[in-house]
């Protein structure tokens, strides 16, 4: 399980970065729209397999 939540915050500090270096919010705003969609995704399932890894 803690693999898995590692993997996941990879994925969230890779996309976090890949927002800033390609300036998303200033030049494409749909495609910064979807990274951040994403990005709560990634949020939101970590936030969930955390709780679920406490409660074992």
């Amino acid at each position: 399980m803690d693999y898995v939540i590692e993997l996941l915050m990879s994925e969230k500090r890779n996309l976090e970065k890949r927002i800033k270096q390609d300036e998303l919010l200033h030049k494409d705003m749909r495609k910064a729209t979807i990274a951040l969609k994403q990005l709560t995704q990634l949020k939101l399932a970590i936030k969930y397999l955390r709780q679920k890894n406490k409660l074992r």
